[in-house]
């Protein structure tokens, strides 16, 4: 049937779980018995146990969004240097927040007598791997003070003139929330969003 091609069939299933326990160092009993006495862990000297340690904070750092915790920016930038691989999940993970970060701040900044500086900061960001980012900033921003409206306005019309897909993305995201608030009958959103 369908299934099999796409997750393989129970056998193969087993033998590759098979496979994976001799190459790991016996059956798949002796494994279990090791994690049962103490496993890995416990048979580590002290010295790999600061290093799993900093591996976890680590790991913890970079899972989730921002991982929950305040990372400051030289630690972020001491954290991209110290990644071989700039293409592994770490790294994309790592430059994707330093992306949202700072499309989220220069979209912060933002008033009339320094939009001339911020446009070409906000050009040098990679606009187009962050345009979800860069719409979602802008929309939130234009809902928490409506009063800036005609600045961001003129903001995404600059922004426009080089990338109409962003302005494309923009309306588009703008008339599925004025929908959305309009059938939920809510009357902030959909007067901002009008």
């Amino acid at each position: 049937d369908g299934t099999e091609g796409r997750h393989g069939s129970g056998r193969e299933r087993e033998a590759d779980g098979a496979a994976g326990a001799a190459a790991a160092g016996g059956p798949e009993e002796d494994g279990a018995a090791a994690v049962v006495a103490g496993g890995p862990a416990a048979a580590a000297p002290a010295g790999d146990e600061a290093e799993a340690s900093d591996f976890l904070k680590k790991k913890a750092a970079l899972s989730g969004r921002a991982g929950g915790a305040y990372i400051p920016p030289f630690r972020l930038a001491r954290m991209m240097a110290e990644i071989d691989d700039k293409n592994s999940v770490a790294a994309q993970k790592l430059s994707w927040e330093a992306l949202r970060k700072s499309l989220n701040g220069l979209i912060n900044k933002v008033n009339a007598p320094n939009i001339k500086d911020i446009l070409p900061e906000l050009f040098q960001e990679n606009l187009m791997r962050g345009r979800g980012v860069f719409c979602q900033a802008i929309m939130k921003a234009q809902l928490a003070s409506p009063t800036f409206s005609p600045l961001y306005a003129a903001l995404i019309s600059v922004v426009n003139t080089k990338f109409p897909e962003l302005g494309e993305l923009l309306c588009h995201r703008v008339i599925a929330q004025f929908k959305r608030a309009y059938k939920r009958n809510d009357k902030p959103i959909t007067i901002a969003a009008a």
